[in-house]
C-alpha cells in the first residue's frame, strides 16, 4: 500500500481483492480462506475501515508500520526502498519494528545512524544483535550530540546514551552531568 498509493494507507476494493488470493500457506500446508470473511473479520476487529466508496483503509497505525517492516524485511537491507525509508520520519517506527525482526540489525542501524543517531538509539535498544563497532560508533555520535548548541538535541542525547545503558554511555554523561551540578549517583 505504501509503495503503491504513496503516503496513504487507503485502496479501492478491487486492489485488495487483486491480493487476497483465497489461501495462503502455513508451515508448508495450502489453507483456503473466503476473501470476503477476511474482510469482514478484519472489519469487525477494527483492523480495517470501508468507506462509502468501497475503499479499505487500514485503521490501525502499528499494525500497518508491523507489515510495512515486515515488507522491508523481506526486500532485504541493500533494497532502494529500505535506503528511501531510513530518510522519512513517517518510517520510524516501521524502522523500529524492522530492527527487533532482524537477526543481525547491524546494517539498518549503520544506515539510521547517517541520517539520525536518536532513531539509531531506539532501533539498538531493540536490536537482538549488533556490532560492537557500530554500538560504538552510536555512542560516539550520541555523545558529540551532547555538545550541541541545540538544548533538545542535548536532551535528547543524554537520553539516549542512558538508554544505551552502556559503560562507555557512562563516561560521556557523568561528567556532564558533574559539570550541571547534578547528583550522579
Amino acid at each position: 500500500i505504501q509503495r503503491e498509493h504513496g503516503r496513504g494507507t487507503s485502496v479501492p476494493r478491487d486492489w485488495a481483492d487483486k491480493f487476497l488470493a483465497g489461501s495462503v500457506r502455513v508451515n508448508g500446508l495450502e489453507v483456503e480462506y473466503n476473501p470476503a470473511d477476511l474482510l469482514y473479520l478484519a472489519r469487525s476487529a477494527s483492523l480495517l475501515d470501508e468507506s462509502a466508496d468501497g475503499s479499505l483503509r487500514f485503521s490501525h497505525q502499528l499494525l500497518q508500520e508491523y507489515f510495512a517492516a515486515v515488507a522491508l524485511l523481506r526486500l532485504g537491507m541493500n533494497n532502494p526502498q529500505v535506503y528511501e525509508a531510513a530518510r522519512y520520519y513517517s518510517w520510524d517506527e516501521a524502522l523500529v519494528l524492522l530492527t527487533g525482526l532482524m537477526e543481525d540489525a547491524t546494517p539498518l542501524v549503520d544506515l539510521v545512524m547517517m541520517v539520525d543517531p536518536f532513531l539509531a538509539a531506539r532501533c539498538a535498544e531493540r536490536a537482538r544483535s549488533l556490532s560492537s563497532s557500530t554500538y560504538a560508533r552510536l555512542i560516539e555520535a550520541l555523545g558529540r550530540k551532547l555538545t550541541s548548541r541545540f538544548n533538545r538535541e542535548r536532551i535528547a542525547a543524554a537520553e539516549s546514551l542512558g538508554g544505551t545503558r552502556s559503560e562507555i554511555a557512562i563516561t560521556y554523561l557523568v561528567p556532564m552531568l558533574k559539570d550541571a551540578n547534578l547528583d550522579v549517583r
